[in-house]
């Protein structure tokens, strides 16, 4: 009953609060509690209650000037507003009247919010009890509470070992007309499917999905020791899939302006994902797991109609400095959209927040990102954001074990929404602060910190403790079970900036050959696992690097003043001391990281980074370009140009091979003031030219006229085609055939101010030659 909660809220408000005995002790004998009719009087009972639901026993001696429509229920409640309760059916009448409420998974009990659903583990999470008085009549009758007390009878009140891995409920995206099962313990909900062949149906590319109620409701749902669902496929070309279930609870969001709000709509159930890749028949067994015991039912085979099919993002297995998707070339470009604001753009920008709209804020920046050509984001899972698990008393989260279903349900729609517009995700799963006490520190909220009843003492232990391991095990789990077949993930990044971690040496080399060897074996889809160190490459310890498991690896661009970003960049790959470059580790380097320092710069400078970010990452040889960490500066400033300008230079361009590496090219008269290199493969240089000055400050420094740029010493005779690329639009501003007759090749570029790209190209009636890599400038690459 509503009544039950805006009672409360109203009285609050209007200073009459302690009329409700919210804050007194009513399981004591001889209380006495004073009705605030037509208000609802609340009656709490004190102390936490145990897991599973209870039976709440009521003795109250009723005054005869009590209202005749005095009524009377039982409440439990989880702490974040979600409310279950119960209401006797018949009004309380003068004299001493006991009631007992039974309140466990199977009794009959109403929701506020309205449609959320009362079973097992909902009663598994209530923390707090007690009742209510109501009347529609004006009333401050006396009450006598002669006995108030709750009896917890826990969670294995309402099992069944007989009926553990009995199923019902068994609905999927395409249903057979009939589902035959062993021993009748899967009954199939009405058939989806019109095809009348008895096999389950999808395409190739579409989700399939599975769902399924266990009759034994597990108290948590997220532990696999407890209750686990998977499903064994063998696919057509024989390979062996096994994929984990997940619990799930449907949820209905709401724009309210300033926020969005989001609650559960349905009861939960346990859910399989899977995405096939190949047409055919596929075998299906549907594995049920309790507490050790396990039994597996042979499924109706899955036909699978379509093309083959595999849009996910690899490394490209020819040249594993890159990436790839559907077959193709795939260089990440976007921003750092890692929350929906950051106080610090109000702080240094004088910008106003973004407010806290949840998936709506994300929806309009994904369609502005994808509207200007991005095609990537990165996004963490932090208490703050998108976290599933945290301290119990944040809303939304239950602790240790418990995963946040809003916020799971967030990340399913923001994935959607991204894919929808052609985006990729860098899916953080840990931020730094989750485990420091002084960079960012998170870890006096971590439910793992003992002072929280978690079992570390230490954030370092975080990456030690058997605990802990556990812990991530399970979130790792449930993380693949429900988002693995997205193809809108990136990769997985293990944590953002672990070195401001209080995790060191061994232990942390350990904890990511062990993490990042688990994320493969629970991926069928392979997804590529990914690191990431603060501050620039020469962060990242070189122990880690060198691991197998680890397939790219993200870091740091920021900088001091007097440092040029063009240089940061290019060395990041490419320093002159071989030993601190990372292009030594053969993987795709994302810079996920950067504009000025980490704690801003001045307006112009960042614009100028932003602006030419994109191309120096080009031309060195990164694997896309680097992810501005200033999001909202570049959402309500600046724009996306600069990502519209780099996606239309690459229309068409695949900067993959072995052969394809970075040169600096010089100016035939020498002239410091320019920055200029170019990525060359065969019969392909694209390149650009920036004013070191602007690069470095922002300031114009005005325009260069008629600089000529020499590409090589020495080319063999052929025909080429010169574009001239407005780096700041990316559309062409000239283009030249160039007749080529041999010897030094140089290209003079038209009048520009601050950067300049081009593309230089062999055109098909040139002969079969190549630009000799001996006759370049040193390659770096």
């Amino acid at each position: 009953m509503s009544q039950t909660i805006l009672s409360f809220v109203l009285l609050s408000l209007l200073g009459m609060a302690p009329a409700l005995a919210w804050g007194q002790s009513a399981s004591a004998h001889g209380d006495i509690v004073e009705l605030c009719a037509p208000l609802s009087t609340l009656v709490p009972i004190p102390g936490v209650l145990e897991p599973g639901g209870c039976v709440i026993s009521l003795s109250v001696d009723i005054p005869v000037d009590a209202p005749e429509d005095l009524g009377v229920g039982a409440f439990l409640c989880d702490g974040h507003g979600t409310w279950f309760q119960q209401a006797s059916a018949t009004p309380l009448t003068p004299g001493l009247r006991h009631i007992d409420f039974h309140l466990g998974p199977r009794d009959h009990l109403v929701s506020e919010p309205a449609g959320m659903v009362w079973d097992q583990t909902a009663a598994s999470v209530m923390r707090s009890a007690g009742i209510y008085f109501w009347s529609a009549s004006s009333s401050r009758a006396h009450l006598h509470l002669v006995e108030l007390k709750v009896h917890g009878f826990g969670v294995e009140a309402h099992r069944s070992r007989g009926t553990a891995h009995h199923l019902t409920n068994l609905s999927a995206s395409e249903m057979p007309a009939a589902v035959v099962t062993t021993s009748g313990s899967v009954s199939a909900a009405p058939a989806t499917a019109t095809r009348g062949d008895g096999l389950f149906h999808a395409r190739t590319g579409a989700r399939w999905a599975l769902s399924v109620t266990p009759l034994w409701a597990p108290s948590n749902p997220y532990d696999p020791q407890e209750f686990a669902l998977n499903l064994i496929i063998d696919t057509p070309s024989g390979e062996h899939q096994h994929l984990p279930g997940f619990y799930i609870q449907e949820m209905r969001h709401q724009d309210r302006g300033d926020r969005e709000q989001v609650c559960a709509c349905s009861a939960g159930h346990f859910e399989i994902r899977y995405r096939p890749r190949q047409p055919g028949r596929y075998t299906v067994r549907l594995e049920t797991v309790v507490a050790g015991s396990s039994r597996v039912r042979i499924l109706p085979d899955l036909e699978v109609d379509g093309a083959p099919w595999n849009g996910y993002v690899h490394i490209d297995p020819q040249d594993p400095r890159y990436f790839r998707s559907a077959n193709a070339f795939f260089w990440p470009m976007g921003i750092n959209l890692r929350s929906v604001n950051d106080l610090r753009d109000e702080q240094h920008y004088h910008l106003l927040p973004t407010p806290e709209r949840g998936t709506y804020a994300y929806e309009s920046y994904l369609r502005r990102l994808g509207q200007s050509g991005a095609n990537a984001v990165e996004i963490w899972l932090s208490s703050w954001n998108l976290g599933l698990e945290w301290r119990a008393d944040w809303p939304g989260y239950y602790g240790i074990g418990r995963y946040n279903q809003e916020n799971a349900w967030r990340l399913d729609r923001i994935l959607d929404l991204a894919y929808a517009q052609g985006i990729r995700v860098n899916l953080v799963i840990n931020n730094h602060g989750q485990a420091s006490t002084t960079n960012d520190g998170e870890w006096a909220s971590n439910p793992y910190n003992k002072v929280l009843g978690g079992p570390l003492s230490k954030p370092e232990e975080f990456f030690s403790s058997a605990a802990a391991v556990a812990g991530q095990e399970r979130l790792r789990r449930y993380l693949v079970a429900r988002y693995a077949d997205h193809p809108a993930i990136l990769g997985w990044e293990l944590w953002s900036e672990v070195n401001l971690t209080a995790g060191r040496g061994e232990p942390l080399r350990l904890w990511h050959e062990h993490a990042a060897s688990r994320w493969h074996e629970l991926d069928t889809y392979g997804h590529p696992v990914s690191s990431h160190w603060s501050g620039n490459y020469r962060t990242p310890p070189h122990d880690i690097l060198d691991l197998p498991g680890l397939d790219y690896l993200c870091v740091d661009a920021y900088h001091a003043p007097t440092t040029a970003l063009a240089d940061l960049l290019n060395a990041t790959l490419h320093d002159g001391n071989t030993t601190r470059g990372l292009a030594q580790y053969n993987m795709p380097i994302l810079v996920t990281e950067y504009g000025c320092n980490w704690d801003a710069g001045p307006g112009p400078q960042l614009a100028a980074e932003y602006a030419s970010g994109p191309w120096i990452a080009l031309v060195s040889g990164h694997a896309g370009a680097p992810l501005l960490w200033w999001f909202e500066w570049a959402d309500q400033i600046k724009g996306f140009a600069p990502l519209r300008a780099m996606s239309r230079f690459l229309i068409g361009e695949d900067l993959h091979g072995m052969e394809a590496h970075t040169v600096t090219l010089t100016q035939q008269n020498y002239d410091s003031t320019l920055w200029a290199h170019a990525w060359i493969r065969p019969g392909r240089v694209l390149g650009y030219l920036l004013d070191n000055e602007w690069g470095r400050t922002g300031t114009d420094q005005g325009s260069h006229d008629r600089v000529s740029i020499i590409v090589a010493a020495s080319v063999p005779a052929e025909n080429l085609q010169l574009q001239w690329w407005d780096a700041d639009t990316g559309t062409i501003l000239e283009q030249h055939a160039i007749a080529h007759r041999g010897g030094a090749l140089i290209i003079t570029a038209p009048a520009f101010s601050n950067h300049l790209a081009f593309k230089l190209l062999r055109t098909a009636n040139s002969p079969a030659t190549k630009i000799a890599d001996a006759d370049l400038s040193a390659p770096q690459r």
